[in-house]
């Protein structure tokens, strides 16, 4: 087996699981190198801490590449009674865990034919592993996020300078505009459906490009993100068209600020938490607590949003070679007024590195 799957099973061992079926097919393809995209069948990766690893998984599917990694196949057809086929592949007297993504009816179908133990809940064996990146992986995110810083600059750029009709420059239309500055970089595309918002549309944090059309004085929030090798970016910066009010200005420091104080607080044996609250409480002290929405950040990694958050709920310790975004914001409807800016950090043994390198200062375009 490869040296992620030991990882795997070392973890395993120590949780007191024998047997853990994996079925998420980001964590397969990490442990793997293998896509697989199958609908509504199962896929299953069997981990067992006596036996070799095995996918199961429908026959129509090709499966190279999966014996290089150590993992062997077993293909299952329509008429076959998979489940019964999984459940005889490990010792149903020992404890069986599977992740969040193992779907209901099969799990019913598992515990019919009979178990020993109570099946456990195991994603957090994988997802802990995933959550500390080696240096090659830290290596391949940077290369992701530098790309990204690219192409912020060339669309920014772009607003600042389009000379074409101005009741093109839409929403949707810098929507396709970032997709071809991309493509000179990288064939991966999107890490995720670009967020590129307009004055009200600002507003909600999860806006879906429409034909808005850029007026003068518009905040403008550009949340983007492409895949480089397999890894995912992400980033978040707010502009301004034309002009600023003294108002806008004001929240736009504000969230510049609460973003800076929670990305110099990151380090090792803090609480995510903590994080999260280094930039909250700052914002409700400038009165606008109610308008900051939303969890501070997210993990990341071959996924742009993987387990593990930045949020009030959530009181793990960070560690060394976490990977996660910091993106406050500040949301007023009736002011029409939206802005949130994000990095990326990684933790290092004393602190954090931000992966953006743009600078979050004031700016205006157009």
């Amino acid at each position: 087996m490869n040296a992620k799957i030991k990882k795997i099973i070392d973890k395993m061992k120590e949780e007191g699981i024998d047997n853990l079926i994996i079925c998420d097919g980001g964590s397969i393809y990490y442990l793997t190198g293998c896509m697989f995209h199958t609908m509504h069948r199962m896929c299953a990766l069997l981990l067992s801490v006596d036996s070799d690893p095995v996918l199961y998984i429908h026959e129509m599917f090709p499966t190279r590449g999966l014996e290089d990694a150590g993992v062997r196949t077993h293909h299952w057809k329509d008429t076959d009674n998979y489940i019964k086929e999984l459940y005889n592949e490990f010792d149903h007297t020992k404890q069986l865990a599977v992740d969040k993504y193992f779907e209901a009816r099969f799990v019913i179908a598992l515990q019919d034919f009979g178990l020993a133990k109570p099946i456990k809940v195991g994603s957090y064996v994988i997802d802990d592993i995933r959550a500390i990146k080696s240096p090659e992986e830290f290596h391949l995110m940077d290369r992701s996020s530098d790309i990204n810083d690219k192409a912020m600059v060339e669309l920014e750029d772009y607003i600042d300078k389009y000379h074409g009709d101005p009741e093109a420059l839409t929403e949707l239309h810098l929507v396709d505009v970032l997709a071809k500055i991309y493509a000179q970089y990288t064939d991966g595309g999107f890490s995720f459906d670009p967020i590129i918002s307009f004055g009200v549309n600002a507003t909600d944090p999860h806006h879906e490009p429409d034909n808005t059309v850029l007026k003068e004085g518009d905040c403008v929030i550009i949340d983007i993100g492409c895949m480089k090798d397999e890894y995912a970016s992400d980033m978040t910066r707010t502009v301004f068209y034309k002009k600023v009010s003294d108002f806008d200005k004001a929240i736009f420091e504000i969230v510049c600020e609460a973003q800076r104080r929670a990305e110099a607080f990151v380090k090792p044996g803090v609480k995510c938490s903590e994080i999260d609250a280094a930039a909250r409480n700052y914002i409700t002290e400038k009165g606008y607590g109610q308008y900051f929405t939303h969890r501070l950040g997210h993990f990341i990694g071959m996924e742009v949003h993987e387990a593990g958050d930045i949020s009030g709920s959530n009181h793990a310790i960070v560690k060394a070679g976490n990977v996660f975004s910091i993106e406050p914001g500040i949301y007023i409807a009736e002011k029409k007024i939206g802005v949130r800016c994000e990095n990326l950090v990684f933790v290092t043994a004393n602190g954090s590195k931000p992966l953006n390198k743009i600078p979050m200062g004031l700016k205006i375009v157009g």
